[in-house]
């Protein structure tokens, strides 16, 4: 099935339904990274992994390595999701298998140490987005609810203008969650917020759009990639010396954000 997008002059054939079997692939293994990001980031919380521990180093690397799953599930929901008709099915399904899945893991937690009386926690499988209780789906739903305006934005803009929006979104979040360090679901912080899916699903269509990945080098994604990751431990090492020395806000909200594995924004 084929849809034909609309950019001012340009017209873009998109082939909804290809299966793109390289993507599949890369959602597995972030899937896998995740459950390990979550399992090591409760273990440092509980303390099991200390301060300036080989672990909690080990910890820190593998999180660099690793800090693009967020970004990467989020890219891959925009390229399918650019161009399509917004259907509220599709977001009525995943609360069934949210829901489905929080009931099994309210039902093992609750067996394994009951709650004393009633409390909210019972209700989170029934309303997680209302409850705020998993900020990725609901800052995921949000962006679902938003596509249509971000599509008919899309196909009112050219490669240039397309361009542009992306680069002075991308600086803008970054400095905005850096710098100023909000944290909550609905401003730029920590990468994990709705305003930054917004920014990654005009950076995932624009990849749908204009970028023919025959023409792009693997060694070259690589190194960026290897690169980038190295940027970020590096970072890490540098302002954790930086704040011992000069223990400014700034420094210290960076700091406590890359020991979260939290800095999703670069």
């Amino acid at each position: 099935m084929e849809n034909i997008i609309t950019n001012n002059n340009e017209q873009l054939s998109l082939n909804i339904n290809e299966r793109h079997y390289g993507l599949d692939l890369l959602r597995i293994i972030c899937m896998v990274m995740v459950l390990f990001r979550h399992v090591s980031h409760y273990a440092y919380q509980a303390g099991i992994i200390a301060d300036g521990s080989p672990d909690f180093y080990i910890r820190l690397i593998t999180n660099g390595f690793s800090n693009f799953l967020v970004n990467c599930f989020i890219l891959i929901s925009a390229f399918f999701l650019v161009g399509q008709k917004f259907k509220l099915s599709r977001i009525f399904k995943l609360q069934l298998i949210v829901s489905f899945w929080l009931i099994i893991s309210a039902i093992i937690l609750f067996s394994i140490n009951p709650p004393q009386g009633f409390t909210w926690e019972y209700l989170i499988p029934f309303f997680p987005v209302t409850l705020n209780a998993i900020w990725f789906y609901t800052c995921y739903v949000a962006m679902c609810l938003v596509s249509p305006l971000l599509n008919l934005a899309i196909r009112h803009m050219n490669k240039s203008i397309h361009l542009l929006t992306c680069i002075l979104l991308s600086v803008l979040a970054i400095l905005i969650n850096n710098i100023l360090g909000f944290t909550n679901n609905f401003s730029f912080g920590n990468g994990h917020s709705f305003p930054w899916f917004i920014v990654l699903y005009f950076i995932g269509a624009y990849l749908k759009l204009y970028v023919n990945s025959k023409n792009i080098k693997m060694w070259l994604l690589i190194v960026i990639y290897l690169l980038s990751c190295g940027l970020l431990i590096g970072d890490w090492f540098l302002l954790n010396y930086l704040n011992k020395l000069y223990p400014v806000k700034w420094t210290k909200q960076i700091v406590s954000n890359l020991k979260n594995g939290q800095l999703n924004c670069v």
